[in-house]
């Protein structure tokens, strides 16, 4: 869900699709500057700056990083038009990304031939994104029964079994990922069909509401969770799932019990990038926040090591990347140095304290 100004709906023509469900009117039929879904993606990519003026934010982005001491980032939904610019000028940024285009860009990829994991040591092509539903908060994840708030609602499935099947299928065949977008339990279902009917290996992002039918069905599967979506949801997130349905919501330690393969995500922008804060609200699943799951599901949250673990090594594997995600001989030396040892905080709250000190990238120092 977004907002657009008057201006870029002008630009857009948004008032010739005032009959879709995904342009939001007012009570007397008038446009309100809220978009949902597909009219919002084509949105973001028809007022997508020029490439300069991009890469000049991805630079931004990765000194920001680089000084939180995270070294690789997943890059979701990249524009194919940036890739030329990624390949010659991530090494200069000294951040490695692992990019997942658009899922638009998969013919040309086969046309290509290119295979999964193509690029250089700092920018690979790991796959494409796809995505099977929206959002919690936009009422458009895909539930399995309606909306507690919404009766009439249960969310938008953005694709189909068929349809992900056969796109897990076309990727498998030349060695690339798959990441699924499927926040609500019902497109996380369409995930688990479409990858059991193509025998394809794909990752789950968020897997925000999983029933306890589901857990079997993760084991092996990569999944990467976003721990704050804990502390920023807990405004409305018993309002749209209702007492009942709210302990399925951010069952990081059942997901990680049921054999899943999990890392931890910020979902950046949408959540702040420093890591620490992510490891917080994952060993406090927002007690103290006002975070009703911290009394509803407490048995989630994960200890300090075991958080660590999945931020570094976990969402390595979510990566499928064999190089990164631990200090060990045959790893890159990709280091960061922080002011205080998590393992001794006197209080879970301190987490949010430390600060990184320094930043090494393949042994040279980058922050």
């Amino acid at each position: 869900m977004g907002t657009l100004n008057t201006y870029a709906m002008r630009q857009l023509g948004i008032d010739r699709l005032k009959g879709s469900p995904d342009v939001v009117v007012d009570k007397r039929g008038e446009l309100t500057g809220v978009v949902r879904e597909d009219v919002l993606l084509k949105a973001l990519r028809a007022l997508e700056p020029p490439p300069e003026q991009y890469m000049s934010y991805v630079a931004d982005a990765a000194r920001l990083l680089l000084s939180q001491g995270v070294t690789t980032v997943g890059f979701m939904n990249v524009p194919l038009r940036l890739l030329k610019d990624l390949l010659s000028e991530a090494r200069r940024m000294m951040l490695r990304m692992r990019l997942y285009l658009d899922v638009d860009a998969l013919g040309l990829l086969e046309g290509l031939g290119l295979a999964g994991g193509f690029g250089n040591e700092w920018v690979k092509v790991m796959g494409v994104k796809v995505f099977a539903d929206g959002s919690l908060g936009a009422r458009t994840a895909l539930l399995s029964e309606p909306y507690e708030d919404a009766p009439g609602e249960r969310g938008k499935q953005n694709v189909s079994v068929e349809e992900l099947s056969e796109i897990m299928s076309r990727a498998s065949r030349l060695g690339l990922d798959v990441a699924v977008h499927a926040i609500g339990d019902g497109a996380l279902d369409v995930f688990l069909a479409a990858r059991a009917a193509s025998g394809a290996d794909a990752r789950v992002e968020h897997a925000s509401l999983v029933r306890d039918d589901q857990l079997p069905g993760l084991r092996g599967v990569r999944v990467s969770v976003q721990p704050m979506f804990v502390i920023e949801d807990r405004g409305w997130l018993k309002g749209r799932l209702g007492a009942r349905r709210l302990g399925l919501a951010y069952r990081f330690r059942s997901i990680v019990a049921s054999g899943a393969v999990v890392g931890l995500s910020t979902d950046a922008p949408v959540e702040p990038t420093d890591p620490w804060l992510t490891v917080y609200a994952a060993v406090t699943r927002g007690q103290g926040e006002g975070c009703e799951l911290a009394k509803v599901t407490p048995e989630e949250r994960l200890t300090v090591p075991e958080a660590l673990h999945l931020y570094t090594a976990g969402s390595a594997a979510v990566l499928k990347d064999p190089l990164i995600g631990s200090l060990t001989p045959g790893h890159l030396a990709d280091i960061a140095v922080f002011s205080q040892d998590p393992l001794e905080v006197s209080e879970p709250a301190d987490l949010r304290t430390i600060r990184n000190v320094a930043t090494f990238v393949g042994g040279e120092r980058a922050f």
